[in-house]
């Protein structure tokens, strides 16, 4: 019972609200912290709720011995009342000292309970569970997972200023455990090899949560699992360790088609634009993979695109893979280049690779060719992160993937240059609210040469860069766009979204190549959707570009499935 109130009193409005005795902290920030608010009805329990909300506050601060409570004077009619906060702060409690027994491991681990316990910082229950999990971390990276520390005793002393807390905390380090072995459950097509080469790196070493989650990633980024199981420790009676790993197997091969269609345009009749991308990620279970891509991005021009990848070359984590690509680009140029590269993980995360490329163009022989042919020569180096936490319909994390090529160009002229290449892409993925993710990307594209040719330029525009304008509609030597999506996920592949892509292009000026310097700004927005089927995720999306109506909008259908 409040003092000054009557059982069974009428309700009445917080005239005033006071508060007294506060020094350590800001009465206005208690003030907004409290529900109970002046003018508004007098309700105990949310003024007590709001008591118990101010003593936590304290108690972060260090004021454990705080106490606080509730005067409230009624008005003489009873229609109002004026409500006195008293808080007795005390002193705060700082951390005295830290102690540590029991079984403890002959690695010294005091530097692991902090900062949560340093001498001389503000006490409170938080820091000391706090310092606990951050100490049963430690032991479990060092070996030890079936660690256990407990709470021995909390003293305090008291002080003219402040009082401190010593702490005991009781550790059982228990036995040390270090994994020799990976157990593979649920594997059919893949080879149990392949798998624990991945998690190698696990092997002989201590098992932690860190660890089971980095083997996580590493097996999903490998996309030949529908689902991989948070990795178990298993111990056997001799105390050696190993690691279980259960896997569903999905389907490893990989279909995506696109059909678009372009409407007319002035004089430019309609025409019909296609994707066709065919990947094989499991050939004889070993992970390696074969891709062909085939785009067709009007009735003159089409792109044709073949790669090969071999996991783990010599036992270590380096990818390598094989290229080829064609570009038939109408009655203008055939160009055709090979590419050795090659990817080295550093982490789960973190991978760096070098590539090797030899490109040639081969001019039509059409009367006033721009295009010279030419052999150009590549040297690149590449680096990216992944952090999301899922490559094929990411909910949020980051990607980040930027490179730069270097190369010498030989004309059929005669003319030597020197070309230089640099590619950046950096996407964003942010759960909003329940079932509902912003993906954003920023892309960059440079090309410098003292002889470009439109068979060097970027080409912008389409289903992949900038939507709501023809494929490859813009040829720039410099070009930063953007890619914003907001999805409203219907499933774990089905999705609603509504997007905008903008960007900025520039083409350096080049007459003698046909080249007219420009620079312009672009922009495109439209909505989409993805269905999942029987037959595979079914998608659509229709953009509309600067200058466009309804009636010339840009239609892209999508058939992803894998089989």
């Amino acid at each position: 019972m409040y003092p000054n109130q009557v059982a069974g009193q009428p309700a009445a409005n917080i005239r005033s609200l006071v508060f007294e005795g506060v020094a350590a902290l800001s009465v206005n920030e208690l003030r907004a912290q409290f529900a109970s608010k002046e003018g508004q009805p007098l309700s105990l329990n949310l003024l007590e709720n709001d008591i118990q909300n101010l003593l936590a506050r304290y108690n972060l601060e260090g004021y454990v011995f705080c106490s606080a409570q509730s005067v409230v004077k009624y008005d003489e009619d009873s229609s109002s009342a004026r409500v006195t906060i008293v808080v007795k702060e005390g002193h705060p409690v700082v951390i005295g000292s830290v102690q540590m027994i029991g079984s403890l491991p002959p690695e010294g681990l005091a530097a692991d309970v902090t900062p949560g316990l340093n001498r001389g910082e503000a006490f409170h229950p938080r820091s000391i569970e706090q310092g606990i999990q951050r100490l049963l971390t430690a032991l479990e990276s060092r070996g030890y997972p079936f660690a256990r520390v407990s709470i021995g005793q909390i003293g305090f002393t008291p002080g003219l200023e402040v009082d401190s807390a010593s702490v005991t905390l009781s550790v059982d380090a228990g036995e040390k455990v270090t994994v020799t072995q990976v157990v593979v459950e649920g594997n059919s097509a893949t080879k149990s090899s392949v798998i624990e080469r991945e998690v190698d790196f696990a092997k002989n070493g201590p098992f932690s949560d860190k660890t089971a989650l980095a083997i996580k990633r590493r097996l999903e980024r490998l996309r030949l699992f529908t689902s991989v199981s948070m990795p178990e420790l298993i111990v056997k009676e001799s105390g050696e360790g190993g690691i279980l790993i259960r896997v569903k197997e999905g389907d490893p091969n990989r279909f995506d088609g696109i059909l678009g269609y372009v409407p007319s345009s002035g004089s430019q009749k309609g025409y019909v634009t296609g994707l066709v991308d065919l990947e094989f990620r499991n050939i004889f279970g070993t992970a390696r993979s074969l891709s062909a891509r085939w785009m067709r991005e009007n009735s003159s021009t089409q792109d044709l695109a073949l790669k090969y990848r071999e996991p783990w070359v010599a036992s270590v984590p380096i990818d390598a893979e094989l290229g080829f690509d064609q570009r038939k680009q109408d009655s203008t140029y055939l160009r055709r280049a090979y590419e050795i590269a090659a990817s080295y993980s550093v982490s789960e995360m973190v991978s760096v690779g070098l590539s090797f490329r030899q490109s040639s163009v081969f001019p039509s022989e059409r009367t006033n060719n721009p295009v010279v042919g030419s052999e150009t020569w590549w040297l690149g180096g590449r680096v990216a992160y992944n952090g999301r936490d899922n490559d094929g319909n990411p909910t949020e994390g980051v990607f980040y993937q930027s490179s730069y090529e270097a190369g010498t160009k030989s004309a059929s002229n005669g003319n030597v240059t020197r070309v230089s290449r640099v590619t950046l892409d950096l996407e964003y993925y942010l759960p909003v609210v329940s079932r509902q993710v912003l993906a954003a990307a920023i892309r960059g594209r440079d090309i410098k040469s003292g002889a470009l040719e439109q068979s060097d330029l970027v080409r912008l525009g389409g289903t992949s860069t900038m939507r709501g304008y023809r494929e490859s509609q813009f040829l720039c030597s410099r070009a930063v766009w953007m890619n914003l999506e907001y999805r409203f996920l219907l499933g774990q592949r089905s999705q609603f979204f509504g997007f905008v892509d903008g960007g900025y292009l520039s083409l350096q000026d080049r007459p003698a190549a046909g080249l007219v310097g420009s620079e312009q700004s672009k922009i495109g927005y439209g909505f989409g959707a993805r269905v999942d089927s029987a037959i595979g995720v079914i998608g659509f999306s229709i953009g509309v570009g600067e200058g466009d109506t309804f009636r010339t909008a840009k239609l892209h259908i999508r058939l992803m499935n894998e089989f």
